[in-house]
């Protein structure tokens, strides 16, 4: 009798025990378990999908299985982080975004664990009472003023990407604000640095403005440009990718150097080798006659044509639709024919000589020739005729 009794307490005292105990919601409770108890066999954890930025939480979900993959309830969990720099977990599997970079948290229940990746992004927590997101070590600033936002936001902010085809942007400035669906009720201001030696050649850079990348080309969005600062600044209704670009100037081009390529400017169809049925082309001169743009065969490639007035050279920027570094060509007016070479030349050590000539009936030949031995002689690559439509 006084056996029976003594077990039954222990039994009803360890009962009380485990229903003290967290359950299996990733909380740091639990207890010990019985012999008759299934262990740990796995340990699964989840986080809601996304990445996060600086400030911002997230809460993640655990599952404890048997080896008959049968859920566990009231086991203890723990929680640890790679890097609290980065992203810090609490007890609970409350995980707290620090800084950028990627976090691994590993939750622990007796001998089996089970991790998950975090990525903490550049941007900052905005709510309705605004305020600025700095990133991209201080080259990305963005201005939300009050009453922008109707709630707290995680803005994100990515660098990087792939540009469109367009000569006119600048390599490297392509920036991706999210989430890319979020409107202000007013305008932010919307600050980005860049690299003017990363345009197009010969643009001055009073030219360059703030673009939104609508596709496969750039909408200006106009604001100011800081040349002494390498900065641009417009605002912006929406967040979405945006890239620095040349946007077109005030101020008319009157100089007579400005006409000096017009001949090429029309609709046509290039006969290659003297063989018809050729691509189109269509180049165009923008209002206000600063620039000359050739759409080559229906965007497979894309050329900007300006002239510089500090060099007093021609230059033409162009960007092909399959990427790669731009093909760059400056030269001038010689004669009738401009006649441009490639910048760098390519093989090093060679010269890459492209002249434009206009032939009897407004055609106009497009001749590309190399040398390897100074100049001394050239041989023929392109040759294409651009016969008007």
């Amino acid at each position: 009798m006084q056996r029976y009794c003594v077990r039954t307490l222990l039994l009803a005292a360890l009962a009380a025990l485990s229903g003290a105990c967290g359950g299996g919601d990733g909380g740091g409770g639990g207890g010990p378990i019985g012999p008759d108890d299934e262990p740990v066999a796995t340990v699964s954890v989840t986080a809601p999908a996304g990445q996060i930025v600086p400030g911002q939480t997230k809460q993640l979900a655990v599952v404890l299985r048997d080896a008959a993959g049968e859920e566990l309830t009231g086991r203890a969990v723990t929680f640890s982080s790679t890097s609290d720099a980065i992203a810090r977990v609490s007890t609970t599997g409350l995980v707290t975004a620090v800084g950028t970079g990627r976090a691994t948290i590993t939750a622990t229940s007796e001998t089996k664990t089970g991790t998950v990746a975090i990525d903490v992004v550049e941007g900052a927590l905005i709510g309705p009472a605004g305020g600025t997101v700095t990133a991209l070590d201080g080259e990305l600033q963005l201005v939300v003023p009050a009453g922008a936002l109707a709630a707290e936001t995680a803005i994100t902010v990515e660098a990087g990407g792939t540009l469109p085809a367009d000569p006119s942007a600048v390599l490297g400035s392509r920036v991706v604000l999210g989430p890319q669906a979020t409107t202000f009720a007013v305008p932010a201001q919307l600050r980005l640095q860049f690299d003017p030696t990363q345009g197009p050649s010969g643009v001055a850079e009073t030219d360059f403005r703030l673009h939104r990348v609508q596709g496969l080309s750039l909408q200006s969005l106009g604001g100011t440009v800081d040349a002494g600062a390498d900065r641009v600044s417009a605002e912006v209704n929406q967040l979405g990718t945006f890239a620095v670009g040349r946007a077109q100037p005030t101020v008319p081009c009157t100089a007579p150097e400005h006409r000096q390529f017009d001949f090429w400017v029309g609709e046509w169809t290039i006969m290659i080798g003297g063989l018809p049925g050729g691509p189109p082309s269509v180049v165009t001169s923008e209002p206000g006659g600063c620039a000359i743009f050739e759409n080559f065969n229906s965007g497979a490639g894309r050329s900007i044509n300006v002239f510089n007035p500090a060099d007093g050279m021609w230059h033409q920027t162009f960007a092909f639709r399959t990427g790669g570094p731009p093909l760059i060509l400056i030269g001038g007016l010689e004669g009738e024919e401009m006649v441009l070479f490639r910048t760098p030349p390519f093989p090093a050590g060679s010269i890459e000589r492209w002249t434009w000539t206009v032939l009897p009936g407004g055609s106009v030949r497009q001749l590309a020739e190399t040398s390897t031995d100074g100049g001394q002689t050239f041989q023929a690559g392109f040759d294409g005729t651009y016969v008007p439509r």
